[in-house]
């Protein structure tokens, strides 16, 4: 199977199922986007409430309030994510060493979408080849549907002609201020500098 860095050419069946799956996230995600100008526009809120009740690595139940004071930074993906997972987790790991100690007031969450596999102590490995400061959040299949039901998620679980399961699913990084009230909608796309400057204009 090719990978990411994997330069031989890919099957046109796999070139078809990358490139409807980067489309179908394009349109999901600017959907989510519009949704939130429109809310701005009106001046209403944001329709991003952003509420979750997960486990930690330590097996404590953990939800939005247990990090008010800090600025945190949610992100929700799986461990076996074959593409834009880990990319996005590289950026910013990346954005986090640019802050500097800055980094203090900002705690990145990782939610997986795959509870059943991500166990605290799986995602505590896969998240600590990023940077050992990220946090990885799981629960029952109720709390992970709560959740991503709270922050306005796409996610889809689908059957490959492999007989393999992937998990579709939008990718934005979504920032809550210190009160936990929801700020800022990222693109998972932003490079890992770009996002650091976005995270300091909030930090100061």
């Amino acid at each position: 199977m090719a990978t990411f860095f994997d330069h031989r050419p890919m099957p046109s069946t796999t070139r078809w199922l990358i490139f409807k799956r980067v489309t179908t996230r394009f349109w999901i995600g600017l959907a989510t986007v519009l949704a939130c100008q429109a809310g701005a526009a009106t001046g209403a809120a944001p329709p991003i409430e952003g509420h979750f009740s997960l486990l930690n690595k330590a097996g404590q139940l953990v939800t939005e309030r247990t990090y008010e004071g800090k600025w945190t930074l949610v992100y929700f993906g799986y461990a076996t994510c074959p593409e834009i997972c880990s990319t996005v987790m590289q950026r910013v790991a990346l954005a986090m060493d640019e802050l500097g100690p800055a980094t203090e007031k900002l705690q990145s969450l990782f939610v997986t979408l795959d509870p059943t596999h991500d166990t605290p102590e799986r995602l505590s490995v896969y998240l600590a080849g990023f940077d050992k400061r990220m946090i990885g959040l799981t629960g029952s299949e109720k709390q992970t549907k709560d959740a991503v039901q709270s922050f306005r998620m796409y996610v889809k679980t689908r059957v490959l002609d492999s007989g393999d399961t992937t998990i579709d699913h939008s990718s934005y990084l979504f920032l809550k201020r210190p009160d936990g009230s929801f700020a800022r909608l990222l693109s998972g796309d932003t490079s890992g500098h770009n996002l650091a400057g976005e995270l300091r204009s909030h930090l100061q």
